[in-house]
């Protein structure tokens, strides 16, 4: 009774415009109206780019050796993947299926409509990731810094055994038309290289296969519009870039309705996602520069279209996104908070810098939305000359602390000290148990950190533990969530703060919340120059609460309440005796599909306390 209590409750906050979108897709799909409205098509033969071979002078630049390694890993069958894993995949790979296990149980050849991931028991996103095109980017660079044959003959022969493979509408990789409009998207920006770079043309085959990604993405609209998230960005991007490029080519049939319904989507998704301080609906750091890549790219073909700008506040909120980013990147080290939900997506790729480094996505969102760069030059300003874009003037890079109260994050800055506490405040469908969690960085080291994600469909007991409230820096009440889980990726009972209090002179917050069992949790943070000092104040729950504290991995050694390290050290001191304090393992993971153990310090009490951690870094350690 209460589950179905929960989940109505969920549905009046998703939205009941929402859930019947939902439900309208889901019945076009299971009553094969999807397969009447996109039938199945044919390979496409190739070639779909004719190189430019008139001796044009190669596209230097100082990553010009790293492109061509990289392209000639593709040839060779090596293949990167999520960021950070390597694979030996042959070349072209296998597109149908599963790269890490060479399963390949979902079925080819079948409708999109039939092939239902939950029924392979695999995780759908892995049969996706080589169809995200990452190689052939890889290809598109290292042919324009070296102009190897080689490569070009690669280039055609990816996409044409892709669309032998998967025809239009058959196949797991039509399956999510989110997939499909990001496909698209990296391949559209590669020929659009190969053309500002070269003399290369884009052929007939291509222009189909712009139309074909075009109609998969326009037809199942109702759905991006529930998800109230990424889905409804790059969609609505992709359609609007696709109609416009083959506007350009003079396919005009559709190309305009696609272009001006993109537009029109666009310019209304923008201010609902977007909030005014920056914030994005997913919490989820990565997510957010999937967000202003996404954005980024329909401002850059915006240009190249001669298009007139998007409407208000469109270029508002995309300044404002890259504020955000611009807030939550750590200035030495690129690397920002782990927070939320993370896929391993990463658009347009166009410096060699690693996948936890977020300075080229900001970097470009700053130079495409007009606003001063906080960055100096570096590997990570590349994008801008791959693109034509001149380099955005400086501006003073004093970062100071600062509450985004829409998206409900407080940052507190000290010298080369910043912390992130994340407010117990949910506007859109949470996939993280994180309220109260409390992110601490000293001189570009993640002293205190977040999980991360792992694996969207891992086995439960590591879905839960990532997702839940164990994986975050707060407490958590009788070995529970702070949530109810409803779905893999939603939570019931949104948290709701009863006091948020910020101070950015001191620099201070507090907040605190009641769950739906009656459990409270107050937390204060003071930040200064050597120390952060955490007060819990906790109260209402019936057995036992666990504050964590998650570490960066070093020698950390627990003497009594006091634990050290050469990084710093933790000392708790409280109004109750602990049951106990201990040093234990958990686990992070910085790229999809991969986990390690950090060190944990746990704290258990039976009964209603007051905690102080005071967190030492820097001389005062």
């Amino acid at each position: 009774m209460r589950a179905n209590i929960d989940r109505l409750r969920v549905a009046y906050r998703l939205g009941p415009t929402n859930v019947l979108r939902v439900l309208a897709y889901r019945a076009a799909v299971y009553g094969a109206v999807y397969r009447v409205l996109s039938p199945p098509g044919e390979p496409i033969r190739g070639p779909f780019v004719a190189f430019d071979e008139s001796g044009s002078e190669p596209t230097g630049g100082p990553s010009g050796d790293y492109w061509t390694a990289e392209a000639q890993a593709v040839l060779s069958g090596r293949h990167r993947l999520y960021g950070n894993h390597v694979r030996d995949l042959g070349f072209p790979p296998d597109w149908t299926s599963n790269p890490f296990t060479g399963n390949a149980v979902i079925p080819q050849g079948l409708h999109w409509t039939l092939t239902d991931p939950k029924r392979s028991g695999e995780d759908i996103k892995d049969y996706w990731e080589l169809s995200r095109f990452d190689g052939l980017l890889a290809l598109t660079l290292g042919w324009l810094v070296g102009r190897d044959p080689s490569m070009a003959a690669g280039w055609n022969r990816w996409l044409t055994d892709w669309s032998r493979r998967n025809p239009a509408n058959l196949g797991v990789n039509w399956r999510c038309a989110q997939e499909t409009s990001l496909r698209f998207l990296q391949s559209v920006l590669c020929v659009e290289l190969l053309v500002m770079h070269s003399k290369s043309l884009a052929l007939p085959a291509f222009a189909r296969f712009v139309a074909e990604h075009c109609r998969r993405v326009a037809l199942t609209a109702i759905y991006a519009k529930a998800q109230d998230n990424n889905h409804a960005l790059s969609e609505a991007v992709a359609l609007y870039v696709g109609g416009g490029w083959l506007l350009r080519q003079c396919h005009a049939a559709s190309a305009r309705r696609w272009m001006d319904a993109g537009r029109r989507r666009l310019e209304r998704i923008v201010p609902r996602l977007v909030l005014p301080d920056g914030s994005f609906a997913q919490n989820s750091v990565n997510y957010h520069r999937l967000a202003i890549d996404v954005l980024s790219l329909a401002e850059f073909w915006r240009r190249r279209f001669g298009d007139r700008p998007f409407r208000e506040p469109h270029d508002e909120r995309f300044r404002a996104a890259a504020d955000w980013l611009d807030a939550l990147v750590d200035p030495r080290s690129g690397d920002a908070p782990n927070i939320g939900a993370n896929d391993g997506a990463r658009l347009a790729v166009l410096s060699p810098s690693c996948f936890r480094d977020f300075r080229p996505s900001l970097q470009l969102a700053q130079a495409l939305s007009s606003r001063a760069s906080t960055l100096p030059d570096g590997p990570w300003s590349e994008p801008l000359t791959w693109l034509g874009i001149a380099t955005p003037p400086r501006r003073s890079t004093n970062r100071t602390s600062r509450l985004f109260a829409d998206g409900a994050y407080a940052r507190l800055v000290v010298n080369d000290a910043w912390c992130v506490l994340r407010l117990p405040r949910y506007r859109f469908r949470p996939s993280h148990c994180d309220g109260l969690h409390l992110d601490l960085w000293v001189g570009g080291t993640n002293l205190l950190r977040d999980a991360g994600s792992y694996r969207y469909s891992a086995e439960p007991e590591a879905a839960s533990y990532f997702a839940g409230t164990s994986s975050h820096n707060t407490v958590q009440f009788d070995d529970r969530d702070q949530m109810p889980r409803i779905s893999p990726f939603l939570f019931g009972n949104w948290l709701v703060p009863e006091e948020v209090s910020f101070d950015g002179k001191v620099p201070t917050v507090r907040a605190s919340y009641r769950d739906s069992q009656g459990a409270s949790h107050r937390r204060s943070v003071a930040l200064s120059d050597g120390s952060c000092v955490v007060r819990d104040e906790i109260a209402g729950f019936r057995k036992k609460a666990v504050l964590r504290w998650r570490l960066a991995p070093a020698d950390w050694k627990l003497t009594g309440t006091t634990i050290t390290s050469p990084l710093g050290s933790l000392t708790l001191t409280s109004s109750q005796h602990a049951v106990s304090i201990a040093l234990a393992s958990g686990e992070e993971s910085h790229h999809y599909r991969e986990r390690h153990p950090i060190p944990v310090v746990e704290a258990v009490f039976d009964r209603s306390a007051e905690i102080t951690t005071t967190i030492r870094f820097g001389a005062s350690a």
